[in-house]
C-alpha cells in the first residue's frame, strides 16, 4: 500500500491506547467466549501496534498480536490494513465449531494452527 494511503504519524500519534476485556464477546448468534485485547499507537508507523489479542472459551483459545492500519481520514469507507500473527489452539473442534453455528462438521478434534493473515 503507498505511503499516501495511509493516515499520518501526527494523526496516528493521537488515538487512544486500548485495554479492552469483554466476557461475554458475540457478533449476532454467535458466541467467541471472552476477548481480551490490548493495542497502543505505534511511535513510529501510522498504526496501531496490537500487543494481545486473545478470544477464548472452553473448546478454544486464539491468541494474536500485530498491527491495524486506517487508510486516508478521507476516505468515506473507512477502509483499513489489519496484519495478525495468530496461534489457535483448539480442545475440541466439534463443540468449536457447534459453538460458532457449523454443528455436525467435526467430533471432539483437538488441533492447532499457527499462521500470519491480513485484510484487506
Amino acid at each position: 500500500m503507498p505511503p499516501a494511503m495511509l493516515t499520518s504519524l501526527a494523526q496516528a500519534r493521537r488515538w487512544p491506547r486500548i485495554d479492552l476485556q469483554a466476557d461475554d464477546f458475540r457478533r449476532g448468534q454467535k458466541d467467541f467466549g471472552r476477548l481480551r485485547l490490548e493495542a497502543s499507537p505505534s511511535r513510529l508507523q501510522p498504526q496501531w501496534d496490537i500487543s494481545s489479542l486473545v478470544i477464548e472459551n472452553p473448546q478454544a483459545r486464539f491468541e494474536g498480536s500485530g498491527q491495524w492500519a486506517a487508510l486516508s481520514l478521507a476516505d468515506p469507507l473507512g477502509l483499513s490494513q489489519t496484519r495478525l500473527q495468530f496461534v489457535l489452539s483448539v480442545v475440541n473442534g466439534g463443540r468449536l465449531l457447534d459453538r460458532l453455528g457449523y454443528p455436525g462438521l467435526l467430533r471432539a478434534t483437538p488441533g492447532s494452527l499457527r499462521g500470519n493473515v491480513g485484510w484487506p
